[in-house]
């Protein structure tokens, strides 16, 4: 018996002659009417195919005046005419970001760190005075709380009664 899978396979190729039906497979054509359909579609394709002449020229020159006359299609957005100018634009505005929040090394090479680096970043014109005038600016703000700390500090056990019970007043306690 033979199978209609494989006569659906070995169909191309006896269309193109590049082999030939077999004496069974030859009757299983003439017995079974979905094969025989199908070796009919087969064949009247490849009639189809053999009558057919593809002029290039003439499809390529129907292609391109289509494609002339048809336009943009619906919906697509031009580019920006500016785009080199925007993308400019966006690089010197990174560029003046990064100078304020990057802090710029001392004569040294050190970079300055911690609160020296939010004054240079807050007070760009201090950068350029010298020691001695920087001396005279910070005498003239004045103590900062950090330096307002005490000398030693006692230990809890060091401490009188009235002592402990003022600690705790102040604390919040009772």
């Amino acid at each position: 018996m033979i199978d209609c899978e494989a006569m659906r396979d070995r169909m191309p190729d006896v269309a193109h002659a590049r082999a030939r039906w077999t004496d069974p497979e030859a009757s299983h054509l003439d017995a079974c009417a979905d094969c025989a359909l199908e070796w009919r579609i087969v064949r009247a394709g490849i009639a189809l195919e053999a009558g057919t002449v593809v002029v290039t020229d003439r499809v390529a020159r129907s292609v391109t005046d289509r494609l002339r006359n048809a336009g943009p299609p619906p919906g697509v957005v031009g580019r920006i005419p500016w785009r080199g100018v925007v993308i400019g634009l966006i690089a010197a505005a990174a560029c003046v970001a990064l100078m304020f929040w990057v802090p710029l090394p001392d004569r040294a090479g050190r970079r300055p760190t911690g609160d020296s680096t939010i004054a240079a970043a807050m007070l760009p014109e201090l950068q350029g005075l010298d020691e001695s005038q920087l001396r005279s600016v910070l005498q003239s703000l004045g103590p900062s709380p950090a330096d307002a700390t005490p000398g030693v500090l006692p230990h809890l056990g060091d401490l009188t009664d009235s002592e402990l019970e003022q600690l705790l007043r102040s604390e919040g306690g009772q």
